[in-house]
């Protein structure tokens, strides 16, 4: 019966760990283009005309079906108020262990 009790209890500890290794997973991943479009309240066709990238092109990014290239990232990042670190985590880039921007100037 001890034995039933302490594998019940590994075998739910294992369980937990999972989901909130799932649930972890899923607050890193909720970034989104999509998302950074709502926070900053502009919409595909807004954001195409503020950039001069076609709106075919916003689509495919929002949609996940292209990535945009590092000027075209620039773009995106200034319009949408954000890093590039976070705009590389709306692409789903795994930005782990990258360090953030510290004293440079872009001035």
């Amino acid at each position: 019966m001890l034995f039933l009790f302490i594998v019940t209890i590994v075998t739910h500890s294992v369980t937990i760990v999972t989901l909130l290794g799932m649930i972890e997973k899923k607050d890193t991943s909720e970034i989104t283009l999509r998302l950074l479009l709502k926070r900053a309240d502009i919409k595909q066709v807004k954001l195409a005309e503020l950039t001069g990238l076609s709106r075919d092109a916003i689509r495919a990014y929002v949609a996940g079906r292209r990535m945009p290239s590092l000027d075209n990232a620039a773009l995106l990042a200034r319009e949408l108020g954000v890093s590039f670190k976070v705009l590389a985590q709306a692409f789903g880039i795994d930005v782990n262990n990258i360090p953030d921007d510290e004293g440079s100037s872009s001035d």
